[in-house]
């Protein structure tokens, strides 16, 4: 498989890993639920999702997520394996000790169309950077009050 351009334009678009801890072992079914609407949608593409285990003395585990639930059909991984172990041993660091993360490689299904409009430009996309959204409510609330 080509991540390349291609004649019908790219295989994929830019993508994020998003890190979503929680207490149990296993991703909430709401979280799933969430993901699979966001999917159904036609919002984003799930490309892998990967769970890290982080003990209460700071060691990791690391594994794949094995969707069983029927009602998750359309939560389809289309790169398991796309997260590398590397990356996986610096994301663990921001999972709080003794709890669970879902490692969540998803594409924004506009992201792929806007790169491929970029290229048609002659243009190079060359940095993009996120925000996470608890620190643009905070800067906002802070804007706001002064």
């Amino acid at each position: 498989m080509s991540l390349g351009p291609s004649d019908a334009g790219f295989a994929f678009g830019p993508i994020e890993l998003n890190v979503i801890s929680f207490a149990a072992a296993d991703p909430p079914s709401d979280l799933l639920a969430a993901l699979t609407e966001l999917v159904c949608h036609g919002n984003v593409r799930i490309l892998d999702v990967v769970l890290v285990a982080r003990s209460a003395t700071g060691t990791t585990g690391f594994r794949e997520l094995e969707i069983e639930d029927p009602n998750l059909t359309r939560l389809t991984l289309h790169a398991r394996g796309l997260i590398s172990e590397e990356d996986l041993d610096v994301l663990a660091q921001c999972v709080p000790r003794a709890s669970t993360a879902a490692v969540v490689a998803l594409e924004p299904t506009w992201a792929r169309e806007f790169a491929e409009r970029v290229l048609d430009t002659g243009s190079v996309l060359v940095a993009t950077v996120q925000i996470p959204g608890t620190a643009v409510n905070a800067a906002i609330d802070i804007a706001l009050e002064g």
